[in-house]
């Protein structure tokens, strides 16, 4: 990665203070750093120098893949900071967000709303009967809620497989042979 991809300062960045705004050409990362635990704001639509403007003021990390918003003047004079992401691939834009921040991304999994970006709360089993489904409700003890959405979430099938995704983020890679299957 080059020097010049990552642009200003915030306070706290790499810590467990970073926040993100995603731009819209990255999506595909919200979810993730939510799942991760990571304050990521998303708002599609949004104008470039409006997502420049609400970087700097709430003091979050732009992630982009637009190299015009790079150039843009609170940017490229550090009053907002950016990372242009070098991938059109997810994972190996997560895997740059991770290593350039020096992210863990098993610090608070599972503690963000994957859809909103609320800060999930636990709930009683019989406060969440009425709004899992009903094999849910007779299997799992444990639940949060988002306050902000409604939404549910318990350790399901996916959990696992999710948990090690997130786990295997940062980690070293094997040498690869090159195959078509590991591309």
């Amino acid at each position: 990665m080059e020097k010049e991809a990552v642009k200003g300062v915030v306070a706290g960045t790499g810590g467990p203070e970073v926040r993100f705004l995603v731009d819209e050409n990255a999506a595909r990362i919200v979810r993730w750093l939510r799942l991760m635990g990571y304050d990521t704001s998303y708002l599609p639509g949004v104008a470039d120098g409006a997502l420049v403007a609400r970087a700097r003021d709430e003091q979050r990390v732009l992630l982009t893949r637009d190299r015009g918003i790079m150039a843009r003047r609170a940017i490229a004079g550090g009053q907002a900071c950016a990372l242009l992401l070098d991938s059109d691939h997810t994972w190996q834009q997560l895997e740059q967000v991770v290593h350039t921040f020096n992210l863990d991304p098993v610090r608070a999994p599972f503690s963000r709303c994957a859809a909103c970006n609320g800060v999930l709360e636990r709930v009683s089993p019989d406060e969440a009967s009425a709004c899992v489904p009903p094999f849910v409700a007779a299997t799992h003890k444990q639940f949060t809620r988002c306050p902000g959405c409604g939404r549910f979430y318990w350790r399901g099938t996916h959990w696992h497989r999710v948990s090690a995704r997130l786990a295997s983020l940062g980690r070293p890679k094997p040498l690869s042979s090159g195959s078509p299957e590991e591309r």
